[in-house]
């Protein structure tokens, strides 16, 4: 693999590492991981929009051998552009972000807790969701 394209997934992985430390229950995901924030082979398993009940975006994880399930509490206005969700949705990275005003958006949909989560295709769907973090939960071992 290219130096460039190395030093900019370990880039990657570094700032996932330090936004997940930033909300509540990412601690139990890097620890899962073992700091080791690269999310690859990581499957989509259900993203659910609610404003009643509230957002959630479920995630089965893999550190090789063992597999965990999170599930990641979503703030109001989500923004989503995900594409190809079906039967199996393995990604091969999760790069979380700060997101950049884009062309067209509004200033007032936008906020400083605002994360952007982009999903690498490998499978089924990619693409990326900004929306805040409320928090992640554990939810079971195994698959």
């Amino acid at each position: 693999m290219d130096a460039d394209i190395q030093a900019e997934k370990e880039r990657e992985r570094a700032q996932t590492a330090a936004l997940l430390k930033e909300i509540p229950g990412g601690d139990a995901v890097l620890t899962f991981l073992k700091d080791w924030a690269g999310f690859h082979d990581a499957e989509i398993v259900s993203l659910t929009l609610d404003y009643a009940s509230g957002s959630k975006l479920v995630l089965a994880v893999t550190d090789g051998d063992r597999w965990a399930t999170f599930a990641f509490s979503l703030k109001p206005w989500i923004d989503i552009d995900l594409k190809d969700f079906g039967h199996q949705n393995v990604i091969n990275r999760l790069v979380i972000s700060r997101p950049h005003l884009r062309q067209g958006e509004d200033s007032d949909t936008n906020s400083p807790s605002d994360l952007e989560l982009f999903f690498g295709q490998c499978y089924g769907a990619y693409g990326s969701i900004k929306a805040g973090i409320e928090k992640i939960e554990f939810i079971r071992d195994g698959r």
